[in-house]
């Protein structure tokens, strides 16, 4: 028979060898689960990153899009803002053209002024001459009228044109401006 304390020692001899293979299970199981753990987080981030990227494609489409859709309002508004200093330009020459045209009138009517005086003083020293350049006073007279009338008339037209040239530039300024605030955004 064998010794009594062996009957003793046995199970907690077992007991501990038991303890210890539990011990190992569960470190092995600790390990399984945190490798399952970093899978399922890998996965995670997997499926995070490819959502993201393709949140990334869409956006980028959109904003090609955008970008395309504003480069070509841009060119329109550069387009109409070249037309509009085309016109500008051709009211320019035409505020030139009236303002040539209107001197030509002024140095006609200086000229016609020294003929009236001219002919005033003859009046004063031919008498026989006196009815024809009473009636020739007169149709200078008429032509003075004409031509003040037509003075006012590029005067007023010259005005007019001016403030169409001042708003013309104004809404040109106003749209150029709205065109950086587009481009800055």
């Amino acid at each position: 028979m064998k010794d009594p304390s062996f009957y003793i020692i046995l199970p907690v001899v077992l007991f501990f060898l038991n303890l210890v293979i539990m011990l190992v299970l569960r470190r092995k199981d600790s390990v399984n689960n945190a490798l399952t753990n970093i899978r399922r987080l890998t996965e995670g981030f997997r499926n995070d990153t490819e959502s993201s990227m393709k949140q990334f494609k869409a956006d980028m489409d959109e904003i090609e899009t955008r970008v395309q859709r504003d480069e070509s309002e841009v060119k329109n508004l550069l387009n109409s803002a070249a037309a509009e200093i085309g016109n500008i330009r051709t009211y320019n020459d035409d505020l030139s053209s009236l303002r040539h045209s209107m001197d030509t009138y002024r140095e006609a009517l200086a000229a016609l002024a020294r003929l009236t005086s001219d002919a005033d003083a003859k009046v004063g020293s031919i008498s026989e001459d006196v009815t024809r350049l009473e009636a020739v006073e007169n149709k200078i007279k008429t032509f003075q009228l004409e031509l003040q009338d037509a003075e006012e008339y590029f005067n007023k037209h010259e005005n007019a044109v001016i403030r169409l040239q001042k708003d013309t530039v104004g809404q040109l300024e106003k749209s150029v401006a709205s065109f950086k605030v587009a481009a800055d955004e």
